[in-house]
C-alpha cells in the first residue's frame, strides 16, 4: 500500500475517534475504515 494512502487512512481513523460523533456512527464508520484498510493491505500490489 502506498505510505501517502496508509497515513491518510491512520489520520481519518485517529479524527474520528477524536471527534464527538454519536456512539452509533462510530460503530458504523471505524469498523468500516478498518476493514477497507484490511482489504487494501491484502490487494496485490498493482505496478
Amino acid at each position: 500500500m502506498p505510505e501517502v494512502l496508509q497515513m491518510l487512512l491512520s489520520e481519518t481513523l485517529n479524527h474520528l475517534k477524536n471527534i464527538n460523533t454519536s456512539t452509533r456512527q462510530k460503530e458504523l464508520i471505524i469498523p468500516t475504515l478498518c476493514d477497507f484498510r484490511k482489504d487494501v493491505k491484502s490487494a496485490p500490489p498493482k505496478e
